[in-house]
């Protein structure tokens, strides 16, 4: 599996709104004649309540329309699976980590993204929801090392004694025991 990341620029302001708001002037902006007037709001913007869902429906809609599924059990993932080339889409706001098998797939839906919304190109995957990516000659490992450390200094336990895992080793599991989270 490849992994490429993407971060949209101003994926709020992509979304439309579908009532009715208006906003007072703003400070600095105020037309002297027209002090009582306000603004009737068609899209959104950073700061409006509405504006992360409609930031949520045109994305979730957009990917949809090109095919995507969305997962039932995480609502930021999508899959496309068509004959073995699977292309999997982890969306966070306004961070994609863009994965499948084939490159071409994946190159052809960041043309498709680019053409739609603003976008920064960040190829080179290391860092993605506080999850560090390293490659390595047989894969990638994945790891939050650096998130977990950052914990442990917030809660001032950098120092503390590290304990042994409470699960029990070599435990093997079994159908009954594991609870299967993603379905098509």
């Amino acid at each position: 599996m490849i992994y490429i990341s993407s971060r949209l620029k101003y994926a709020f302001l992509n979304g439309l709104i579908d009532e009715v708001v208006f906003v007072t002037q703003p400070p600095g902006f105020v037309i002297e004649w027209r002090q009582d007037m306000v603004y009737r709001l068609h899209k959104a913007f950073y700061g409006l309540k509405q504006a992360p869902r409609a930031w949520n429906n045109k994305i979730d809609s957009y990917l949809l329309g090109l095919g995507f599924t969305k997962c039932k059990s995480e609502y930021g993932a999508y899959v496309q699976d068509v004959t073995y080339d699977i292309t999997l889409i982890c969306l966070y706001v306004d961070d994609l980590l863009v994965t499948g098998n084939i490159i071409n797939n994946m190159k052809k839906f960041k043309q498709l993204m680019m053409k739609e919304f603003k976008m920064e190109n960040l190829i080179n995957l290391s860092y993605f929801l506080d999850m560090e990516f390293i490659r390595i000659e047989k894969g990638i490992i994945v790891h939050e090392r650096m998130y977990n450390r950052e914990v442990l200094k917030r809660f001032k336990m950098f120092e503390s004694n590290p304990a042994t895992s409470t699960v029990e080793a070599n435990l093997k599991l079994d159908e009954a025991k594991v609870d299967a989270t993603l379905s098509k």
